[in-house]
């Protein structure tokens, strides 16, 4: 039993309920010893990399849109309704919104105190928009992460238990949504069943 207000250690604790098997936890680790490791190499090696792989998603982005018409890709968001648009925005905005707010959970919740409200919102926006974008999070995000939250005293342990807490909040939100929507599905069902 833990004693009071200490926080519990989780470093090698389980996603129970979810078919979790600790995998993302060693993953959280390996990714914040990666990332500490980048601290090992020099300033413009660190700047070096980073400015290649920018430019090997920008390459990447290329190749995937040269193939596009800009007049049909304009046509295709002409054809649909502004109410659809600015839907997808806000669901978007939302997305992050709740991203963001994972990360602020998970860094109050093992170490509280220590990280600024404003700077684990703004890091966990940026550290999601650029492992989404770019990928390959080991050096992207938990990179960033560690470069961020360092500064006030989290250490590789740490960030290994605040990135497995994101991944936790992210299956369950996803959980839950997977939920309502086969109980909106069965609803739906249901009525449709009634109304035969």
């Amino acid at each position: 039993e833990e004693p009071p207000g200490q926080i519990p250690d989780v470093s090698g604790a389980r996603v129970r309920g979810l078919g979790g098997s600790g995998r993302s936890t060693g993953f959280a680790r390996s990714a914040a010893r990666a990332g500490a490791g980048m601290r090992r190499f020099p300033r413009w090696l660190r700047w070096t990399t980073s400015v290649l792989v920018l430019a090997l998603a920008a390459w990447l982005l290329w190749r995937q849109l040269r193939g596009l018409d800009p007049a049909q890709v304009q046509s295709a968001l002409a054809s649909l309704p502004p109410t659809a648009i600015v839907a997808s925005i806000a669901a978007t905005a939302i997305s992050f919104a709740c991203l963001a707010a994972y990360e602020r959970l998970a860094t109050e919740w093992v170490a509280p105190g220590r990280i600024p409200r404003t700077v684990a919102w703004r890091s966990g926006l940026v550290a999601h928009a650029l492992a989404n974008t770019l990928g390959f999070h080991p050096v992207t995000a938990v990179a960033l992460r560690l470069d961020r939250y360092r500064a006030h005293g989290v250490d590789g342990a740490s960030l290994a238990k605040i990135v497995a807490a994101i991944g936790a909040c992210v299956a369950v939100g996803v959980l839950a949504i997977l939920v309502a929507a086969g109980g909106w599905w069965v609803g739906v069902l249901d009525l449709a069943g009634a109304a035969s």
